[in-house]
């Protein structure tokens, strides 16, 4: 599948444009907490170009905690470290940072914790396994 452009004409491009974003403006995290609704922001995320999805991603950003705990947020937070450009993914596994341990026994947030862990840099995967680790090591 290419991405979304539903016609070369740059006019209604714009127009096809502005109705996208005047209709999931400030709606992100209510699609992201929805059933069916965290499936359309996947599919944003795959098919729109950078330009369309990073007014998306920027709120992603604004609620990571929240999403990461919540039964489908956590999808479309998995679904950024999976597919998502680096920057994307190591703004998610720093708002994961300093809480693996409390996050990796919550039923929702673990199955983040364990993709930071699959997909973060070599630098970041370590630094998370530390802290369970010292975690672990202090609970002794």
């Amino acid at each position: 599948m290419s991405k979304l452009d539903p016609t070369s004409k740059p006019k209604i491009r714009f127009f096809f444009w502005l109705i996208l974003c005047i209709y999931f403006f400030f709606q992100v995290y209510s699609l992201s907490t929805h059933p069916y609704g965290c499936r359309v922001i996947q599919r944003i995320l795959e098919h729109c170009t950078p330009e369309q999805t990073t007014s998306i991603l920027e709120e992603l950003h604004a609620s990571t905690e929240q999403l990461l705990q919540d039964q489908y947020g956590n999808y479309v937070i998995q679904h950024v470290l999976e597919h998502g450009k680096p920057e994307d993914k190591a703004q998610i596994v720093d708002s994961v940072k300093g809480k693996v341990l409390p996050l990796s026994q919550h039923k929702f947030a673990s199955n983040v914790v364990e993709k930071c862990v699959q997909y973060a840099t070599r630098q970041d995967r370590a630094v998370l396994i530390e802290e369970v680790c010292a975690s672990s090591a202090a609970d002794r």
